[in-house]
């Protein structure tokens, strides 16, 4: 007869059962959980690589792309400001900014400041100052070493835009790239970071779209020639010579020649093929205040600030001596004549009663008149704030009363405090025209402008990166 186990025997080995599968069970969903945490564990670990080595990649992109726009900084520095020949660059080319001719009309115009930087051809878009959406600085890099189970293939691809006198940098860093130029960090399932640098750049100045500006009139009995630049590739001038209140505004006829060019002015081929006008009246000019009119050709800056970023000379000695480096010159006071070096901004806070020859791409300022009693030669443009006449305060025999013992003397009044339209004493503004008076009473000398679209770097106020300017996003 079979043995009988009994009912409690039974129910403690089914019980052990249970407990024992229960512990079996909960240590297999452990050791599942257990193993599927150490996945998730070091698939976060691998992507958090990934991520680091996308950032790396970002920021080897930044920084090379910065220091490529720094050696073109650098190099354009030290380059004649255009249209002269540009040294080879990497990504940025220098340009005349919002300034300098070109546009048909007579009016005050150029002087707005403006970066002078834009990006080269081969990465720009339909805006010179920002990069066309698929256009890259892009390269790839080899890894250091394998690392088990991370994707290799590490590359990054960079933009710029320039902006309110800022440069900014995107470089785009990504992990698991196989392509090559010019699609690397393309691919939407790459691993990526993007690190942002900004570069503050300095602002420039294109002085005038006009040959030349006078504030108040003109009044010589010489000839101008205007004409504009074959040195280098260049606008005509959108104004030969604008001016506040009467003067020289008509080009001299063919039958006109030698003493019969006296009231007219000589203009070249060059300038008149452009239909552009010639010569114009603008009382507007007359009305202005000498800072306003100043700040018209000096990006808004005031005298007080150009004159801090000059270089202060009295003397042709010390003219001579300003460093090449150096763009702005201040000669302070009045000056019977000098010759600048070439490509300066030269502000004269005073008369002009002799020679100037200013060359290859100046702008010249004078903050008082021009009482011309010689030749002036610019390869470039001018302003005058005053008026363009006969040194005032010589005399001369009263034309009425010739021949009278002792002779009468009359001295001319200083025209420059003339009210509109009304001409006090025997200076007038018209007096070139007048054969008994051209050659008392107007300015005498030659002057000749060729017109040259100028631009000036104002000197850099610190360094040109941002030490916080870095920025990661992943």
């Amino acid at each position: 007869m079979p043995r009988q186990i009994p009912t409690q025997a039974k129910q403690q080995g089914v019980a052990a059962l249970t407990v024992t599968i229960l512990l079996t069970l909960i240590a297999t969903v452990a050791a599942v959980y257990a193993s599927k945490s150490s996945l998730i564990t070091q698939k976060a670990a691998e992507n958090g690589y990934q991520n680091v080595l996308a950032m790396q990649a970002a920021e080897l992109g930044a920084t090379a792309v910065t220091k490529q726009i720094e050696a073109d900084l650098t190099a354009l520095a030290a380059a004649p400001a255009p249209p002269s020949p540009q040294p080879a660059t990497n990504i940025l080319i220098k340009s005349l900014g919002s300034g300098g001719g070109g546009a048909t009309g007579c009016a005050l115009s150029g002087g707005a400041m403006s970066s002078p930087y834009e990006f080269k051809a081969d990465y720009a878009g339909t805006d010179p100052k920002e990069f066309d959406s698929t256009k890259y600085v892009q390269a790839t890099i080899d890894p250091v070493s394998a690392v088990t189970n991370v994707t290799q293939g590490a590359g990054w691809r960079a933009q710029a835009k320039i902006a309110d006198g800022y440069l900014y940098i995107k470089a785009e860093g990504c992990v698991g790239n196989t392509a090559a130029s010019p699609d690397i960090c393309a691919a939407e399932s790459l691993a990526k970071a993007t690190v942002r640098r900004t570069i503050k750049l300095t602002g420039s100045i294109a002085p005038s779209n006009n040959a030349l500006n006078i504030r108040r009139y003109m009044d010589t009995n010489s000839t101008f020639n205007l004409s504009t630049s074959s040195r280098v590739s260049t606008s005509a001038p959108s104004c030969g010579v604008l001016m506040g209140d009467g003067g020289k505004t008509t080009a001299c006829t063919e039958n006109e020649s030698g003493a019969n060019q006296t009231g007219c002015l000589v203009i070249g081929a060059s300038i008149n093929s452009t239909g552009n006008p010639i010569g114009k009246k603008d009382p507007a000019l007359s009305l202005m205040s000498p800072e306003d009119y100043f700040k018209s050709f000096s990006g808004g800056l005031s005298k007080a600030q150009i004159k801090a970023l000059s270089t202060t000379v009295t003397t042709q000695t010390e003219l001579t001596n300003v460093p090449a480096s150096q763009k702005f010159i201040w000669w302070e006071g009045n000056t019977t004549g000098f010759t600048a070096p070439a490509g300066k901004y030269i502000v004269i806070n005073g008369n002009v009663t002799g020679t100037i020859a200013a060359q290859n791409g100046s702008f010249v300022y004078i903050a008082g008149n021009v009482l011309q009693n010689g030749a002036i030669n610019i390869q470039g443009s001018a302003a005058v704030e005053g008026i363009w006449d006969r040194i005032p305060g010589v005399p001369y025999e009263d034309p009425t009363k010739l021949g009278e013992k002792p002779p009468v003397m009359i001295t001319p009044a200083d025209a420059y405090y003339e009210s509109a339209g009304v001409t006090r004493g025997p200076n007038s503004k018209t007096d070139g025209v007048n054969p008994a008076t051209r050659d008392t009473l107007a300015g005498t000398g030659n002057l000749t402008i060729s017109y040259e679209k100028t631009s000036f770097d104002l000197p850099p106020s610190g360094g040109l990166i941002s030490p916080t300017g870095s920025w990661i996003d992943f």
